[in-house]
């Protein structure tokens, strides 16, 4: 299994507690775990025992975290209370349940799965809803193909509360220790951003020749937000909106970076995704639920007016990619990568699709699966992948190079120093150069780095505005990196207004 272990917002976790005792979701719910000596050990959830449920499942979130990042700070203490909202979909909780079993589960926990209280209960929710929404059979439920909807992609990966609680609300929201204040300023750049970082406690953008600014104009109404996404030339980001208090029907706006000024997007069709790849060139890819496959993938990309369907992919969805689109362009619009994956099947497919050609040539590689946001470099000749290969019986992933001409995959390399680090790599600065981000503590290090001699320069440096627990990754604007890399530079914190 892999893993992030990142700190669950408490928010999350009252959501998985409160859905447990919904007669809707199958609740008040009852399970069972394997106690140390192998017998079943019967759990229930009702009023008086949901404050203890929403502990255990923090205390298993936090212990696998300290385990991971030999964390030794106090966390903040968990007082439960019914949820800020209690409108949740059946589909916006199974999304709720996968982001909290991917970062409260070790790497071995397939292992003793059966032995963890917080996911036998997980398992047992999600069955809950399963069998008694009226849409699925328990006995051919397809995990991915839900994953593949409209639905799924704009239910909110973590859930936060949003209201300020007050002195005389239930729960007493005391923070964890977050060190020196941060020198960042909120509000918006100044110009398109060559990358955003998302987290549990914001958004923050790098404005270029500035530094950190935290975004503020898409909270001003005090509306939930969530699934963001920064768009390839950076001026705007995408994201999922729910309007308090107005229904729970999600709404997908973009927000202009610089100016503040929103719109909402047209509504897409059912289990339908668009990925854009900048001005006049997008993918739309179309998951079609079958009787007798999981799902079909109809993908279709449009170039200034051309629009070409590619043959229907049989049986497969798109393959997750944790750090980015799925689908992904080459800066000189000629090439597309697109990532295919099928259920309980490790080994993805990823095709490198030539649009100049008068019918689209597809390369495949199979094991491949497309790494951040800036997978393909400018002139597509390599693109960044994580591979997975089956060696002694273990499956081994890693983030290589792949040389699309040859199709030779060689692990990026890491200079001696920074084997330890936490390191990210959101995609290409250019034919030759990665975009790193290494993570010291809270100390950051944004470089550029040479994938086949590990060799970098650093090109900006800042302290992480959140605990690092709380980050949920680094999104980049290909477009805009690719044709300007000095957008990467910014002043030194010291500095920073």
């Amino acid at each position: 299994m892999v893993v992030s272990n990142s700190l669950i917002d408490h928010e999350h976790i009252r959501v998985l507690v409160w859905a447990g005792l919904q007669p809707r979701f199958g609740g008040p719910l009852r399970w069972g775990h394997h106690g140390e000596d192998g017998a079943v050990v019967v759990g229930t959830v009702d009023a008086g025992s949901a404050a203890e449920l929403g502990a255990a499942l923090v205390g298993q979130n936090e212990a696998v975290f300290d385990a991971r990042h030999d964390w030794d700070d106090d966390h903040e203490p968990y007082e439960h209370a019914a949820p800020e909202r209690e409108t949740w979909t059946a589909v916006e909780v199974l999304k709720a349940i996968d982001h909290y079993l991917y970062h409260a589960m070790d790497e071995e926990a397939g292992d003793h799965w059966t032995s963890i209280d917080a996911a036998m209960y997980c398992e047992a929710l999600r069955h809950g809803i399963v069998a008694n929404d009226p849409r699925w059979d328990v006995s051919t439920f397809d995990a991915l193909a839900v994953m593949n909807t409209a639905e799924y992609a704009a239910a909110p990966l973590e859930i936060v509360r949003r209201v300020a609680p007050t002195p005389d609300d239930l729960v007493t929201r005391t923070r964890r220790p977050t060190g020196p204040a941060r020198r960042t300023r909120s509000g918006r750049p100044h110009s398109p951003v060559p990358w955003m970082l998302t987290g549990a406690d914001g958004i923050w953008v790098w404005d270029p020749g500035q530094g950190l600014v935290r975004l503020t104009d898409p909270f001003a109404d005090g509306d939930d937000c969530g699934g963001w996404e920064l768009a390839p030339d950076g001026a705007s980001a995408r994201y999922t909106a729910w309007r308090r208090g107005r229904g729970p029907v999600p709404e997908r706006r973009r927000i202009d970076l610089v100016s503040g000024s929103v719109v909402v997007e047209p509504e897409q069709p059912p289990n339908t995704l668009v990925f854009d790849g900048g001005p006049g060139l997008s993918a739309t890819v179309h998951s079609v639920p079958l009787d007798v496959y999981d799902a079909t993938a109809v993908v279709t990309i449009e170039r200034d007016g051309d629009v070409r369907e590619l043959e229907h992919q049989f049986a497969v969805g798109l393959s997750p990619n944790l750090t980015g689109p799925s689908v992904q362009f080459s800066l000189d619009r000629r090439w597309a990568a697109v990532g295919f994956g099928w259920v309980a099947n490790p080994f993805s497919r990823l095709d490198l699709i030539d649009l100049d050609s008068s019918w689209p040539r597809r390369y495949s590689g199979f094991g491949l699966e497309l790494v951040g946001s800036g997978a393909v470099s400018p002139d597509g000749s390599r693109l960044l992948v994580l591979r997975t290969e089956h060696r002694s019986g273990v499956l081994e992933r890693e983030t290589c190079v792949l040389r699309t001409w040859s199709r030779e995959t060689r692990p990026v390399a890491v200079l001696p120093g920074d084997e330890h680090q936490r390191i990210e790599y959101p995609g290409w600065i250019d034919d030759r150069a990665l975009l790193a981000v290494v993570r010291d503590g809270r100390q950051v290090s944004v470089r550029s780095v040479d994938p086949d001699t590990g060799a970098h320069e650093e090109l900006a440096g800042f302290r992480m505005p959140m605990n690092g627990g709380d980050v949920h990754g680094f999104r980049m604007a290909p477009l805009l990196v690719q044709s300007d890399p000095g957008t990467l530079a910014g002043k030194p914190e010291s500095a920073t207004p």
